[in-house]
């Protein structure tokens, strides 16, 4: 992944963890207020149940009063008028107050102290027993009565409930009080954390929608410019310079551009009708399939194709097929018009066939001349031998090799010719054994000229046998030549990788060259020795480039003067 699409990446997952973020916080937040909500309702129904029992309270606190009083006036109806019907009230009114005094204890038993509650039973008791007594009282005489009322027992009872029953109404009316406060204020920071919930909820819900609509904005901004570049992308596809076309299984049609249709003149719907094999020349469609056999899809495969039109004409174009992914059976196809190139290349054909014939009938007119001053030269030296002097013999020694070397010249260029349109028939092929016999023939053609021949690791590549044979010969032969002066000339042959190559040298120990002059080295008839040193006509490593560039391949050169020289040339490994 590149650098914009880790960015794009990097940017649309910080938006995705800032909205889940906003929702987390939201969702936290209505947490919060339900949590408030709940933790509210049960303060508020705590509260109810007090200030119930608060009222429970102050009710049976109001009875015992009541009752109490309602105790002592039954008491004296009964002892001044001693009428039984005021002893129904009393017997009443003494159960009152003793079931009051009990329900007051199991209502205010956790606001009151642990003692009131006792002491008013105690005294619900006493003044039960006290009045019991006067009522006894009462039944002997009335002076009696009067005596036991008259000690002020009863009313002092009485005086003690009033006062302990006002003093726990108080201290109830206190706690009613603290508690309506302490629910207030509860309430107050109740609503006081509800607000700052609902506000705090209600901005990150703002920013949440304000960075959705930005994302919102920016995607269908995003989306309008990859729809114009899509769009752009399309008008480039169908107006392409080339045409474009992708195949499926058993070479149907599924896609092409305006270009291709117009190259083969069918119309969209007709072509995805058809395979690809109904537009292509028998040739062509033979060399697709042992293509698309032997077709890995990890690198392009270009081949030269003949298109057959709807109305039967062919179109040569050059084809680049590639695999849209390795794990798909879809190919495309890129198609280039190469009628103009094709024209091109049969007009070369012919002027390389005009160029040959031409070539001949120049060298078979140069040669006769040749020949002719050649053999009179030679009968003129002969023949009237006593007439020449010395100076007279060198003149016509100097002629007759001259129209040898304008021989070898022409023989020469001939070869250049020949070889240089000679078509390329790569194969496997393995060197030693052609180094062998080519160095074999060098030695042969040269008598006296003899090296050490090394051969280390020569690997294998694919070319063309005759002509690499061609090269070997030229590359030893000036190896041979050129280490002739050392006295004890080596050759040393070899080969190493490079990269998608296979890289050949020839190293000699003999005069070597400046590397200035290097570039002149690999051109027809140049030469950077003295025919007096080294004679030669300047066509064999010319020879040699050409060759080689024809198979795909580069020559180079290496030398020190006085140091040898190396060789290089290499062969596309494939």
């Amino acid at each position: 992944m590149d650098i914009v699409g880790q960015c794009y990446s990097v940017m649309r997952l910080s938006f995705r963890l800032q909205v889940l973020g906003g929702f987390l916080t939201v969702l936290l937040a209505l947490g919060g207020l339900m949590y408030l909500a709940i933790k509210s309702n049960t303060s508020y129904q705590n509260f109810t149940r007090q200030i119930i029992q608060f009222n429970q309270a102050l009710y049976h606190l109001e009875q015992v009063r009541a009752w109490s009083m309602e105790m002592e006036t039954t008491q004296r109806g009964f002892i001044i008028t001693y009428d039984s019907a005021f002893l129904e009230p009393y017997i009443k009114s003494a159960a009152m107050l003793e079931d009051n005094v009990q329900n007051l204890g199991m209502v205010t038993a956790s606001f009151l102290d642990e003692d009131q509650i006792p002491a008013l039973q105690r005294l619900s008791r006493r003044k039960k027993d006290s009045t019991q007594r006067i009522l006894m009282a009462r039944h002997h005489s009335f002076d009696s009565a009067r005596k036991v009322i008259g000690s002020y027992a009863g009313k002092q009872i009485t005086d003690s409930i009033r006062v302990l029953t006002d003093n726990a109404e108080s201290k109830i009316t206190t706690a009613l009080r603290d508690m309506r406060r302490k629910r207030d204020a509860e309430m107050g920071n109740a609503q006081l954390q509800v607000g700052i919930t609902i506000v705090t909820t209600t901005i990150v819900l703002i920013v949440l929608f304000g960075l959705i609509d930005y994302n919102q904005q920016k995607r269908l901004k995003a989306e309008e410019k990859l729809a114009l570049t899509l769009k752009e992308k399309q008008s480039l596809y169908q107006q392409a310079p080339c045409g474009y076309f992708t195949i499926g299984d058993n070479g149907l049609f599924l896609r092409a551009n305006d270009t291709f249709l117009s190259f083969v003149r069918y119309s969209r719907d007709a072509l995805l009708q058809m395979d690809m094999f109904e537009v292509l020349a028998p040739d062509s469609a033979e060399t697709i399939r042992a293509s698309l056999e032997k077709y890995e899809g990890k690198e392009p495969l270009t081949v030269d194709l003949d298109l057959i039109t709807s109305d039967g004409q062919p179109l040569p174009v050059t084809g680049s097929l590639r695999k849209i992914d390795p794990q798909s059976s879809e190919i495309r196809f890129t198609v280039i018009d190469c009628s103009e190139k094709r024209k091109a290349e049969n007009r070369i054909r012919e002027l390389n066939t005009e160029l040959e014939e031409f070539s001949y009938c120049v060298s078979h007119d140069l040669r006769s001349p040749l020949r002719v001053i050649s053999g009179y030269t030679l009968m003129l030296k002969e023949d009237h031998k006593e007439l020449l002097n010395e100076d007279s013999s060198g003149i016509i020694d100097v002629i007759v090799r001259n129209t040898q070397k304008m021989g070898q010249l022409i023989d020469d260029l001939l070869a250049f010719a020949k070889l240089t349109r000679l078509e390329v028939k790569k194969q496997p092929v393995s060197f030693e054994e052609m180094i062998s016999a080519a160095y074999a023939e060098v030695t042969e053609s040269m008598p006296g000229r003899k090296a050490e021949l090394r051969i280390d690791n020569i690997l294998p590549a694919q070319s063309d046998i005759l002509l690499m044979k061609q090269v070997w010969l030229n590359l030893l032969s000036n190896a041979v030549k050129y280490s002739s002066h050392n006295d004890h000339p080596v050759i040393e042959v070899g080969s190493y990788t490079d990269n998608q190559s296979v890289c050949y040298f020839v190293r000699d120990n003999g005069v070597g060259f400046d590397m200035t002059y290097a570039s002149q080295l690999f051109k027809v008839f140049q030469r950077l020795h003295r025919d007096d040193e080294f004679p030669g006509t300047g066509v064999g490593l010319a020879l040699v480039r050409k060759i080689i560039t024809r198979q795909g391949g580069q020559v180079w050169a290496e030398s020190t003067p006085g140091s040898g020289a190396t060789f290089y040339f290499s062969l596309p490994n494939y």
